[in-house]
């Protein structure tokens, strides 16, 4: 399972600027959060890989899922399959390659104790897009006024 947050001490500073707009810019905040959290989840799954060779099928796509805060300005992609971090940064000799600056920490948890030799690529398919649209959401909300 990955599962990556943002921090609370963010979270409370945002709220708190969420309660000082108007009706109408809650509305389209809550309209970017739907925006961003669909379009990772939509990326992810079209980036998760499939190994058809053995049949695998689609497992890590089918595990897949977001959610939303009842108030809707928050939402989070989550990834219920246990081999999906596994897919996602590599195991054993193969686990230090490719993996984005920043999740080294992270993605070594994952490398194996050794204990089985399994060596997967890693096949980055969620954090590059969770970067790219993290970035791109943080632009918007500048652009809205949050600092």
């Amino acid at each position: 399972m990955i599962n990556i947050h943002i921090p609370q001490s963010e979270q409370a500073k945002f709220r708190a600027w969420v309660r000082q707009q108007s009706a109408d810019t809650r509305m389209a905040l809550k309209r970017l959060i739907v925006k961003h959290t669909s379009d990772l989840h939509r990326r992810a799954m079209r980036s998760a890989p499939v190994n058809k060779k053995i049949g695998e099928g689609p497992a890590l796509r089918s595990s897949m899922h977001m959610v939303f805060s009842s108030d809707g300005l928050g939402g989070e992609v989550f990834i219920n399959a246990k081999h999906a971090p596994y897919q996602e940064f590599g195991t054993g000799r193969f686990a230090p390659m490719g993996i984005l600056p920043g999740y080294e920490d992270y993605a070594r948890q994952f490398k194996g104790r050794g204990i089985r030799k399994v060596n997967i690529y890693p096949r980055m398919y969620f954090f590059p897009h969770f970067e790219r649209i993290k970035k791109e959401l943080i632009k918007d909300l500048n652009f809205m006024g949050f600092r």
